[in-house]
């Protein structure tokens, strides 16, 4: 467990792989343990194996698939007893979610919600993938910004956020990637179920071309129906087009997100180019990611919210990866 004497608690945006602790993330006053500890006890898992401890608590990549399991566990008064979430009247837990039921009842959902405000889960960030911006430090201008395939409605936000850094500091050249997927009809509205993702992506490359903020648009298809085809089929183009030495890549992702995308490419272009964004000094790879907001009742649909237990997911995946970072 973490030691409350020497803890200093951090959330995912301010968190630097090789200096701070993955169970120091979401250490609060009111909570003297880090939310890893704590869903650890939960669920009542002993492995500090991080695969471990996704697989016995959030194993479906789907996450949503993983709610029924984490509302059951979570519901149990004396499970919530035993992570320190057995006081109604927790004003600063309250404070943190910016919502308190009538009934003053603390549910599944809203364990789940504080463990993502707790987190920093869908704060928006702006920084290099391996450490916080420091003081008076500006992004520079990217030679290119990369957008892998995702969900319908989180490419969309993804390129709302890419016009955005578009704007400032700016992108030369915006390079979106996908799978061979067809869609889902609950991805994005009004979308037909088995739409071929490359064709929403096509038309969300159009979208960024018709603002000019670009001086190159581009679609990568993948004939492979994984991520991490996508992602290292990317990168063999990226290496092929740049000097792995010095490009400057920005990643921009949704909320809660940011961690498994830049760090999937950052991998892939060190399998090309082993000193790829190795020096802290002058970091090559960027990552940015909107705000979302954290739905504590659990009843929101996920165009509108971050559902609270889904994102447990979100958040052991996103520690996994920060400690495989600091590797």
């Amino acid at each position: 467990m973490a030691n409350p004497e020497t803890t200093l608690a951090v959330t995912f945006a301010a968190f630097t792989p090789g200096e701070d602790s993955i169970y120091n993330l979401g250490v609060v006053p009111d909570h003297q343990a880090g939310v890893i500890d704590e869903i650890r006890v939960a669920f009542g898992v002993k492995s500090n194996s991080m695969a471990d401890l996704i697989r016995d608590v959030a194993p479906h990549k789907t996450l949503k698939d993983n709610i029924a399991y984490a509302r059951e566990v979570l519901s149990d008064a004396s499970v919530q007893a035993s992570i320190g979430y057995a006081d109604p009247e927790n004003e600063a837990m309250w404070q943190r979610l910016g919502y308190e039921p009538e009934d003053g009842a603390i549910t599944a959902a809203v364990i789940g919600a504080d463990w993502a405000m707790r987190t920093g889960l869908q704060d928006p960030v702006f920084r290099p993938l391996m450490r916080p911006v420091l003081k008076d430090e500006q992004p520079p201008r990217f030679d290119l910004g990369f957008m892998p395939d995702r969900v319908g409605r989180w490419v969309d936000r993804m390129a709302d956020l890419a016009i955005e850094v578009a704007e400032f500091p700016g992108i030369e050249t915006m390079l979106l990637a996908s799978a061979a997927r067809k869609m889902n009809e609950d991805e994005f509205e009004d979308i037909v179920a088995g739409t071929p993702i490359n064709n929403f992506m096509a038309q969300t490359l159009g979208r960024l071309a018709e603002t000019a903020l670009f001086s190159h648009v581009g679609l990568l298809p993948s004939k492979k129906t994984d991520g991490a085809s996508v992602v290292n089929m990317t990168a063999k183009h990226i290496d092929n087009e740049y000097d792995l030495t010095s490009v400057k890549v920005v990643v921009p992702a949704v909320a809660g997100n940011w961690m498994q995308s830049g760090a999937q490419l950052r991998a892939a272009l060190q399998t090309a180019k082993a000193g790829f964004d190795a020096d802290p000094k002058n970091p090559q790879l960027w990552v940015a990611s909107d705000r979302f907001p954290v739905d504590p009742t659990g009843i929101l649909p996920p165009a509108k919210a971050q559902n609270p237990l889904s994102a447990i997911g979100n958040v052991l995946r996103g520690v996994k990866l920060l400690g495989e970072l600091q590797q």
